[in-house]
């Protein structure tokens, strides 16, 4: 039998043990540690590109997946595995990591479960720094995986998972707290969402002008879920941020859909109304209600459950999802008055609704679904006039920890609230909305 060549040894498997013939050839065994084990790492592994890692030898098959959802339940539910545990079992996972030839095709391995690890580890990170860089870099390299796709004309089914993907990667950098690359990824997403909205002419809704406007209210009840979390998205988004929306829409009829409604809490037909105003504000050229009808849209609108005849007990689940679709009647009214309307926080039917924000904040004391009262607080704090209502504002914020709701965190938004208060609201003075729109951009600039 001919003496093996190294080259056999790494693609058979074997610990190479050179031209020794008394000493056996040991097949080596990987074993995978089961879904349950806790695994922490205190710092990055080699950065893999396409599953692969980097091989200079140009050995090594870089094949890129098939692009697919990651889904926010698949990044929660994996996420959950990651625990903190002793040191020494960390450096023996990281010995293994590294012990792993640059010649064995590492393709096969699922490279969602492995970016959701790291995805624990670096949402628990409390000093950023080389460390947190690393990880940035490391969702950036498997962000890549898509991007040729993206950019080639590939088959309606292709192109739409290749969309969803792209989509779920922008989610994830809000999660992991890094909203401005995931802003800015939302934006790319931008010409690809058209081309799919272009293959639905069902979708689409011709203005008096000729020109052409991608149908809110039939996007947002759509089979299409994708596009449908897309524009929901650009509408919070532009909401709470003051960000120009990135699509243009058109506001023909009314929305039929509640899929938006059980998931985050805002009535569809109330978030076409705050989209209405975010296209107002950027100046948009297609037909828009005025300030007035959209408040009587406002006033007039009422939660399924009262249309139904239904009660609510308090401290039920109904009760406290009737306490936030009738705040967000408040904020609404809100941002039609300074929104549109240009007036400051101390106009009294401003005051009037933020009295009675506080008011439901505090039947939602405890609740697990108060992370629905995120844009509740946001926008009372904009116009709260007095200290003790800017200190329950700041508090309630810091403990909205958690992003899936609304990509951002509590704490984000204590950033630029700070900022306004000590500025052009110092002393309880009156501020407007472009003055929390400057804040935020001084503060967490997109």
């Amino acid at each position: 039998m001919a003496r093996p060549y190294c080259e056999k040894c790494l693609r058979g498997g074997y610990e190479c043990l050179g031209y020794e013939e008394d000493q056996p050839r040991i097949k080596i065994r990987w074993n995978h540690l089961p879904a349950s084990a806790d695994i922490k790492t205190s710092e990055a592994p080699a950065p893999m590109v396409g599953g692969c890692r980097n091989d200079p030898a140009g050995t090594v098959t870089d094949r890129v997946a098939k692009p697919s959802i990651l889904g926010t339940a698949l990044l929660h539910r994996k996420i959950s595995r990651v625990r903190e545990i002793g040191s020494d079992l960390a450096e023996d996972i990281k010995t293994l990591h590294r012990s792993i030839s640059a010649s064995i095709d590492m393709t096969h391995l699922d490279k969602e479960a492995y970016l959701a690890c790291v995805a624990g580890e670096y949402q628990g990170l409390r000093n950023p720094g080389t460390t947190l860089e690393r990880y940035v870099a490391l969702v950036d390299k498997f962000e890549q995986n898509f991007t040729t796709d993206l950019g080639r004309n590939l088959p309606p089914r292709d192109a739409t998972d290749c969309f969803t993907a792209r989509l779920e990667l922008a989610i994830l950098k809000f999660f992991l707290g890094d909203s401005i690359a995931g802003y800015t990824l939302l934006q790319v997403l931008r010409p690809k969402f058209l081309l799919l909205v272009a293959t639905d002419s069902g979708l689409l809704v011709e203005q008096p002008n000729g020109n052409l406007a991608v149908s809110f209210p039939r996007t947002l009840s759509s089979l299409r879920h994708e596009l449908a979390r897309l524009i929901s998205y650009d509408v919070i988004l532009s909401f709470l941020l003051g960000a120009p929306p990135m699509i243009e829409y058109g506001y023909e009829g009314t929305c039929d859909g509640d899929g938006f409604e059980w998931i985050h809490g805002i009535p569809s037909a109330l978030l076409q109304i705050i989209s209405q105003i975010n296209s107002w504000r950027a100046g948009s050229r297609v037909h828009l209600d005025c300030w007035q009808d959209l408040e009587l849209c406002v006033f007039a609108w009422k939660p399924l459950q009262a249309t139904l005849g239904e009660s609510f007990v308090p401290g039920s689940t109904a009760f406290e999802r009737a306490v936030v679709q009738e705040g967000w009647r408040h904020v609404v009214l809100i941002y039609i008055y300074m929104g549109i309307c240009g007036v400051s926080s101390h106009d009294p039917r401003i005051q009037a609704s933020v009295d009675v924000i506080f008011q439901l904040a505090e039947k939602m004391r405890n609740s697990r679904i108060g992370i629905h009262m995120l844009p509740h607080c946001v926008v009372a704090g904009i116009a709260a006039r007095l200290e003790k209502q800017r200190i329950r504002v700041y508090e309630k914020l810091n403990s909205f920890l958690d992003p899936r709701a609304w990509l951002l965190r509590g704490p984000q938004f204590n950033r630029a609230l700070y900022h306004l208060w000590h500025s052009t609201g110092a002393g309880g003075k009156a501020v407007t909305w472009d003055d929390y729109i400057r804040a935020r951009d001084t503060v967490m600039p997109l």
